[in-house]
């Protein structure tokens, strides 16, 4: 959850309506002054900050230098694939797979009892990415079902073919008291548990087959390029969204929209169009900001109501 301080300018997600903080009120509320001068408690997950004491990135070139920076952490500093659980408030406790690697994942979790075994959400992981996976009550502990997590991973400069890894677990309250580590990526106290050190690999089948006939070449398929039409509506973007805090959804919004602007840049695009819709003002604004400020962009203008309605934006990109 970011960190909010008075005096902080505030923005309010769900509309175009600002502010700032007056004063903190516990850690999940803080004290807003609006621009009419009313004065109203606010939840964090309702807001963003819009001013910070770290300045903020002159152009999106700037914003892609910090990213590569992180994809070339060095190995020795990585911490690997881990669980954290983290303490929201009282007895909610959610759990989050953090992947501090350089390799890109995809992951299955389950939940298996006595009498059924089912899938509570799925997903993929870039390199040095996290997501929320559940959330759970610390007083349910003793009679929660086990867990399971089951990740593959994928490693472009892996020599030899990475092993699946399934890692088991029941929850018991008294594992999570001590929440003194700080999370990597998330940035939050939590217990940690390290997934690719403690898992179990899946073992080995080797079938034997006929050698009278060499096997017939894979047909090779090629890629298509990317859309040139983005949907951001988070029902599109995470199928688990409904877990997610409204700031979640806001950073994962963005983010995606940064990932699919930098790759119609790489591959030459000439337009891309990106659908927001009408209700997350806040959202259209963020993204129009940085556009603008982009040297391989030409213009952004409303998309065609016609086809879009009112809530996308078209960018046109420099020749």
């Amino acid at each position: 959850m970011e960190e909010f301080l008075p005096g902080d300018k505030v923005e309010f997600i769900d509309d175009n309506s600002s502010g700032k903080v007056i004063s903190i009120i516990d850690k999940s509320q803080l004290m807003i002054e609006l621009e009419e001068g009313l004065e109203i408690p606010v939840q964090k997950d309702d807001i963003i900050k819009v001013s910070s004491r770290k300045p903020k990135p002159e152009s999106l070139s700037e914003k892609y230098k910090e990213d590569a920076t992180a994809l070339h952490k060095p190995i020795s500093e990585q911490s690997g694939i881990q669980l954290a659980i983290i303490n929201e408030h009282d007895n909610l406790f959610s759990f989050h797979l953090i992947n501090d690697t350089s390799k890109f994942i995809y992951f299955t979790f389950y939940e298996k009892s006595e009498k059924n075994e089912q899938a509570v959400t799925k997903g993929e992981l870039k390199s040095f990415e996290h997501s929320r996976l559940t959330n759970l009550d610390i007083s349910k502990f003793d009679t929660l079902a086990e867990y399971e997590l089951q990740i593959l991973i994928f490693d472009q400069n892996a020599s030899k073919i990475p092993e699946p890894i399934i890692y088991s677990f029941k929850p018991k309250g008294k594992n999570f008291i001590n929440q003194n580590t700080n999370a990597p990526l998330i940035n939050q106290k939590a217990y940690l548990i390290s997934i690719d050190k403690k898992s179990t690999k899946v073992q080995k089948t080797i079938i034997k087959q006929k050698q009278d006939k060499p096997s017939p070449p894979q047909n090779i398929h090629k890629i298509d390029k990317p859309s040139n039409i983005i949907d951001l509506h988070i029902e599109k973007i995470n199928p688990n969204y409904e877990i997610m805090s409204k700031r979640e959804i806001f950073d994962s919004q963005f983010n995606y929209f940064i990932n699919s602007l930098e790759k119609a840049i790489a591959l030459n695009f000439e337009k891309i169009v990106f659908i927001h819709g009408i209700g997350v003002s806040s959202l259209k604004n963020k993204i129009t900001d940085y556009l603008n400020k982009n040297e391989n962009i030409k213009e952004v203008k409303d998309a065609d109501i016609r086809t879009f309605g009112f809530g996308a934006t078209e960018v046109i990109f420099s020749k």
